[in-house]
């Protein structure tokens, strides 16, 4: 699979690493195209790619180099276990019964010295809410969270845009997230990739976003009920120099077939 389907990954709610194969040097850079995960030259001996960690046993036999962990089965007592991996780049808690991940298993993640953690991948986690949005805070590594079909609401945008320095964010397939609280994640200046849904919003007050854009260079909109005037949408993204894809479904339907 080629870097640029990879980095399509992070946005559409994958991860990038369970993608592509590494051998011996992990390339990390974040440059802006597309769904926005990227790689930079980093090396960091024989990493592995990618981890899945349910036990205590799956945690101690791992190399503590893995670059990417999915721990949406591990039990919450085992979570302090994972201070073993301090090159951790990326960790999934994503899966398609979406009741695993709780706002506990964040604040479990933000007490834990991750310094290279980079990415959290929260797609159809649909009990986690802005509680646990606020835990991330204290991952000041963090350049992206995938949060798709996640219960948060504006405060988790207003959390990000005051408190965090996030590139990408995909809060698509979201009932709680409007207008507001987008208003006040677009005009972050870190902001280079965005993911959204048009539910709940008017074409004007897409617009409006757009024109708050600072350095965002790739917007995603899902438009479900295919309300948009996209050719003017797309006009506009042209006027600003933004890449703008408007599609009739996100991660939650294209992966795991859930109607939001």
């Amino acid at each position: 699979m080629s870097d640029q389907s990879g980095l399509k990954s992070f946005m559409r709610g994958q991860g990038f690493f369970r993608h592509r194969k590494f051998s011996g040097v992990v390339f990390l850079a974040f440059f802006a195209v597309c769904f926005g995960f990227v790689l930079t030259g980093e090396s960091g001996g024989d990493r592995k790619d990618r981890a899945y960690l349910s036990n205590s046993d799956d945690i101690n036999r791992t190399d503590s180099n893995v670059a990417d962990i999915d721990i949406h089965d591990l039990p919450l007592k085992f979570y302090p276990l994972l201070s073993k991996f301090r090159f951790v780049k990326q960790i999934s808690l994503d899966c398609r019964q979406g009741d695993l991940a709780t706002d506990e298993q964040l604040e479990a993640l933000g007490k834990l010295s991750f310094t290279n953690l980079e990415y959290i991948i929260l797609t159809n986690c649909r009990l986690v809410t802005d509680r646990g949005i606020n835990s991330l805070t204290n991952l000041t590594s963090l350049k992206g969270v995938g949060l798709e079909g996640t219960a948060i609401t504006d405060t988790s945008l207003d959390t990000i845009s005051s408190h965090m320095r996030l590139s990408s964010v995909n809060v698509a397939n979201c009932k709680g997230i409007g207008f507001p609280g987008l208003q006040k994640l677009a005009g972050s200046t870190p902001l280079k990739e965005i993911s959204f849904s048009a539910d709940n919003l008017t074409q004007e007050q897409i617009l409006n976003l757009f024109e708050l854009f600072k350095g965002v260079n790739w917007c995603e909109i899902v438009d479900r009920h295919e309300k948009l005037d996209v050719e003017k949408l797309k006009k506009k993204a042209a006027e600003k120099s933004f890449s703008l894809v408007i599609k009739p479904t996100g991660a939650l339907q294209d992966l795991y077939g859930i109607e939001k």
